[in-house]
């Protein structure tokens, strides 16, 4: 397997036979001439889209709210493999189970559909130097909400 066969770009400009150019990220106006590249794509894999549909009986459901929002990576990561890495040495010293691993569709819905408390609470949870605890001051100041602290969705097993 050749896994650099493939191009790994997020945003790319692609001509008709499929040649691609990637996007310049640092600057969004160094762009190549729409009349070689007529395409522009996008692919973002830590964007979650939630469509909402009302179901018709004759089959054709129809598209009635949508929402989009994107996880942190770092969080993301922290979750496929039950904790940062850096702070796994420090949990064994300590005798501190380790946080149980979260499967990478799960990840990122967890760590997308999250509200900044949660956000902050499970980076902690994972060892991110970034986090706070659940229910210290600093989370109790972030005040948001969501499904997962409101105990309506719990985030981890």
């Amino acid at each position: 397997m050749n896994l650099h066969a493939v191009h790994h770009y997020t945003i790319w400009f692609e001509k008709e036979d499929g040649a691609v150019i990637p996007a310049n990220l640092d600057d969004p106006n160094d762009a190549p001439p729409v009349d070689l590249y007529p395409y522009l794509v996008c692919r973002f894999p830590l964007m979650v889209e939630t469509i909402h549909y009302r179901r018709h009986p004759d089959g054709m459901d129809e598209a009635v709210a949508r929402a989009v929002s994107t996880a942190n990576e770092e969080l993301v990561v922290a979750l496929i493999n039950g904790g940062a890495e850096r702070s796994f040495l420090q949990r064994v010293i300590r005798g501190v189970p380790r946080p149980p691993k979260i499967p990478l569709h799960e990840a990122i819905v967890i760590a997308s559909e999250a509200c900044g408390r949660c956000l902050h609470a499970l980076a902690h949870r994972y060892g991110l130097p970034w986090g706070c605890p659940e229910g210290g001051p600093e989370w109790c100041r972030i005040n948001t909400e969501c499904a997962m602290c409101r105990g309506k969705w719990i985030p981890v097993r």
